[in-house]
């Protein structure tokens, strides 16, 4: 799933956001949106529920309450509102849009890869649990390339090879 890609995602929305295109946008880790792009969930007026999220997993940026305006009543808003609720990163002026997603990239790219996968692992996995469990997810299960892990670097000791099976 695009939530748990180890590299960083986003989306732009220039004009529509509904349904399963916003379904999608909620497992983005940036979202960017033009004042007045339409974003909505109107599956209801269909006869049907939302299947990718957009009644589980929009309750965790919008909330309850209106995660229930928005899927019970079909309700269109624009893309201030959608930044307002938490659903996207900020707004952005349309003729802004394409520098916008051209800089956030570069900055993105710009980073560590190996810091990018474990955040997102650590802000993907413990964003649920109780605190002292999901501090647990921020101790690194590999270091980076290069690098001894916290008990070589502290006692100044080097891996030592393996041996043989015997």
């Amino acid at each position: 799933m695009l939530e748990n890609s180890p590299t960083s995602s986003h989306r732009r929305r220039r004009r529509v956001c509904n349904g399963g295109g916003l379904e999608l946008t909620l497992c983005c880790d940036f979202v960017l949106t033009t004042p007045d792009a339409r974003w909505g969930m109107p599956e209801i007026d269909m006869g049907i529920t939302p299947g990718w999220g957009g009644c589980t997993r929009m309750q965790r940026f919008a909330g309850r309450r209106r995660t229930r305006e928005i899927n019970l009543l079909g309700y269109e808003f624009s893309g201030r509102q959608a930044e307002e609720w938490n659903l996207a990163n900020r707004v952005v002026e349309r003729e802004d849009l394409e520098a916008e997603v051209q800089a956030l990239t570069e900055l993105m790219l710009s980073k560590s890869r190996y810091a990018i996968r474990r955040s997102k692992h650590v802000l993907h996995h413990a964003a649920d649990g109780v605190l002292s469990q999901a501090a647990a997810f921020e101790l690194p299960i590999d270091p980076p390339p290069g690098r001894p892990t916290r008990t070589e670097a502290s006692t100044g000791s080097t891996p030592s090879p393996r041996k043989g099976r015997g």
